[in-house]
């Protein structure tokens, strides 16, 4: 297989249902927790252990156990998964956007300054000083931030343009 999908490989979508999950690597799960859900307004669906043989070979990391949970998010399908490895140390990754691989999620909201309020007082940091009102283009009146989480994940929250 070369490097370049063909066209109709590409426009199958690799066989794409829907997005499942975003998962989320934290260094203390009942403090995400506690965040991710007062931040959603939701609480966990499930949570638990993930110490069966497949997971470390899923994950690359035989014998590994994990701590998990998952938090619907609202106003999709998707799920967020929390997930704190238990016999592993991690190091934290750069949070900067500017680097290759850096995810982020972005959610809609009703009211920017409600949201800005609540993540901040949660513990996010947020990227710029306040939430940035777009001056062009047909995202024009609409509000935006980028903040990071308390593992360091990066949170987009886009407050639609008036009357869109």
């Amino acid at each position: 297989m070369t490097s370049t999908m063909q066209s109709d490989e590409a426009s199958r979508g690799a066989d794409a249902q829907r997005l499942h999950h975003i998962g989320l690597t934290v260094g203390d799960l009942e403090e995400s927790l506690r965040f991710w859900e007062q931040l959603f307004g939701a609480t966990a669906n499930s949570r638990r252990l993930l110490d069966q043989p497949h997971i470390g070979s899923i994950v690359g990391h035989p014998g590994v156990a994990i701590d998990a949970a998952w938090i619907d998010v609202p106003g999709s399908n998707a799920v967020l998964e929390l997930v704190h490895y238990l016999n592993r140390d991690g190091t934290p990754v750069d949070d900067d956007t500017i680097h290759r691989g850096n995810v982020h999620f972005c959610m809609e909201v009703e009211d920017m300054d409600a949201v800005w309020e609540r993540a901040v007082a949660l513990g996010a940091r947020p990227v710029s000083d306040a939430p940035v009102e777009v001056p062009t283009g047909p995202a024009k009146g609409a509000r935006i931030v980028y903040m990071r989480t308390i593992d360091g994940a990066t949170i987009e929250f886009i407050q639609p343009p008036p009357g869109s």
